[in-house]
């Protein structure tokens, strides 16, 4: 369900690889609004912005996750009250290009996580590359996601991010 080579002129597919940032991208703005099924929702919002004397596309983001109220109890079961559970990542993201058919990008994210008394949050890096060949019609994408660390953990419990390697290729057919 992932991209990480297809280009198309849509700035949602640069939250997947930043190299997919282009400067067609320039004033696109996404809002994503999802409700799931027992209270769940998401939000994404992402604006795109091309900075000409840099030559740098540019992307600023947050992705948020409320899955709703829980109940809270005590290890015995007494009912303590309520407590929201919720995600986001505000993340902004950086791309170039390189030659005439390689962009490489850059996301830098700050994650927050929090499960009513429990927080954490932390840094992460996803590092893109985008190989496009016109004449052949021919697209590869690689990526590393979530490099990077917690710098804060559920009660003093360390957790390591999910660093995802990951590539792609895209071959128009003719």
């Amino acid at each position: 369900g992932l991209t990480t080579s297809n280009l198309s002129r849509d700035i949602s597919l640069s939250a997947h690889n930043p190299a997919l940032l282009r400067q067609e991208m320039h004033g696109q703005l996404l809002a994503s609004f999802n409700l799931f099924y027992a209270g769940i929702k998401n939000m994404h919002v992402m604006a795109g912005y091309h900075h000409k004397p840099w030559k740098t596309n540019f992307t600023a983001g947050i992705n948020y996750f409320h899955y709703g109220d829980a109940v809270q109890t005590d290890p015995s079961g007494n009912v303590l009250g309520s407590f929201r559970a919720n995600d986001y990542v505000v993340s902004v993201s950086a791309s170039q290009q390189y030659l005439e058919r390689w962009h490489y990008g850059a996301t830098i994210k700050f994650i927050v996580s929090n499960y009513g008394m429990y927080t954490s949050y932390g840094l992460a890096l996803d590092f893109g590359l985008n190989y496009f060949d016109t004449a052949n019609l021919l697209q590869i994408g690689f990526i590393a996601k979530n490099m990077g660390r917690p710098l804060k953990t559920y009660a003093g419990t360390g957790e390591d991010l999910p660093f995802e390697l990951q590539i792609g290729i895209t071959k128009r057919i003719l």
